[in-house]
């Protein structure tokens, strides 16, 4: 579930008067260890002034290092990828650092969103809700077709890295052209 505060900022945000040279934003993407959650990925790609300026991609050991079979094949990620890897508390500090009062934006955010702020109450830690921007919600398209459409490659879907730059990529050819509502 979106937020009240991401619900009204995403709704406030004019897509159509904002030039790519002034926005600035963080676009992120987690893969899930189980159906429940468990961060077990984090991609994170820094726009700044319209330009892709920074990608990492983090590996998070989900609790209890567990992973539901049907995860693995979709992303490739497994207990042994994770089970050195610092926990979402251990990393939170860092992240937080990184994305508080930053713009979020992600394909299908809520997603990211709820995957994060289960494994945040988990480790007994605040909820995490930033100003956001939803490209599928924008599009109301897949993250491939998306790509195919503004001719993106997404050369590693699944891998959250890849996802967040596409991402990223999609908001910007979005705002590039100045389309309202695209028919992709």
């Amino acid at each position: 579930q979106i937020t009240q505060n991401q619900h009204k900022f995403c709704n406030n945000f004019s897509m159509n008067n904002t030039k790519t040279d002034k926005i600035n934003f963080i676009a992120i993407d987690v893969e899930t260890a189980t159906h429940n959650g468990g961060v077990c990925q984090i991609g994170m790609v820094t726009v700044q002034a319209g330009k892709i300026v920074d990608l990492e991609c983090l590996y998070v050991m989900p609790p209890d290092n567990k992973y539901d079979l049907k995860n693995v094949r979709i992303h490739g990620i497994t207990p042994e990828k994770t089970m050195l890897a610092p926990t979402l508390q251990e990393r939170w500090p860092y992240l937080i650092g990184k994305l508080e009062g930053r713009i979020i934006v992600g394909h299908n955010i809520a997603f990211d969103l709820n995957a994060i702020n289960r494994d945040l109450e988990y480790y007994n830690l605040p909820e995490f809700d930033p100003e956001c921007i939803c490209t599928y919600s924008l599009l109301n398209a897949s993250l491939t077709d998306c790509c195919k459409y503004y001719n993106i490659d997404i050369h590693t879907h699944h891998d959250a890295a890849c996802d967040a730059e596409a991402c990223a990529k999609i908001l910007l050819a979005y705002l590039e052209r100045g389309e309202d509502k695209p028919e992709i």
